[in-house]
């Protein structure tokens, strides 16, 4: 399923129940010198590109809507971690440095919320259920629009954990990054029946907020 097969109808959100999850659009990612930038082919960093822009827009545009809550993650490591020690892997993400850091396009309002993690998953700690918590998030009742990437990584884990929790997650594939294979697993995965019951794949312009709705 291409991002072209993306459903197309009309995503309808109530604000003040919804949550905008921007998951590590990173220097490290998605600016031109990051490690797992420039090991992408131009088609897949002229989609990076493309994101960057409209995630930019989709912001700005979830911004203003009263009630409505952002909440960043934040992929960071330390020289020590698991992944670098035990298993061998090259050092990357480590805390304060510019790879890691959230593009300045999308830098965080002082009044939004940045959690950071030291793996794929953003549940792995208890950060992420205690920020549920002190915002007031219900399984059932909030509802997620998570975009970043990478979809077949760390959103497409975001995106599993929520559903998991019984928290419906609107995916708008335009404000994602991913190297395509990995992209076209998820879409794949996400669109089929074990999660298409509370995921939605969309696209950005079809996510419309309106007070009160219920849908």
């Amino acid at each position: 399923m291409s991002s072209s097969q993306i459903p197309d109808s009309e995503i309808v959100l109530d604000p003040k129940s919804t949550v905008l999850l921007v998951v590590d659009v990173q220097n490290e990612f998605v600016k031109p010198g990051g490690r797992f930038y420039d090991i992408k082919d131009q088609a897949e960093r002229d989609r990076a590109h493309s994101m960057v822009s409209k995630l930019s827009s989709f912001l700005r545009r979830c911004r203003e809507q009263e009630g409505l809550r952002v909440i960043f993650l934040q992929s960071v490591r330390s020289p020590d971690a698991p992944e670098f020690k035990a298993w061998g892997t090259t050092p990357h993400l480590l805390e304060g440095t510019w790879p890691s850091q959230i593009i300045d396009e999308l830098t965080p309002l002082d009044s939004e919320v940045v959690v950071r993690k030291n793996s794929h998953d953003c549940f792995i700690k208890p950060d992420m259920e205690d920020v549920f918590q002190k915002l007031g998030l219900r399984p059932f009742e909030s509802k997620f629009i998570v975009t970043g990437g990478s979809i077949s990584v760390c959103s497409y884990t975001a995106i599993i954990g929520l559903s998991q929790r019984n928290y419906y997650s609107a995916v708008p594939v335009d404000c994602s990054y991913g190297l395509k294979q990995g992209e076209e697993f998820a879409i794949k995965q996400l669109s089929s029946g074990a999660y298409n019951y509370n995921v939605a794949l969309t696209n950005s312009d079809k996510i419309r907020f309106e007070p009160g709705s219920i849908s």
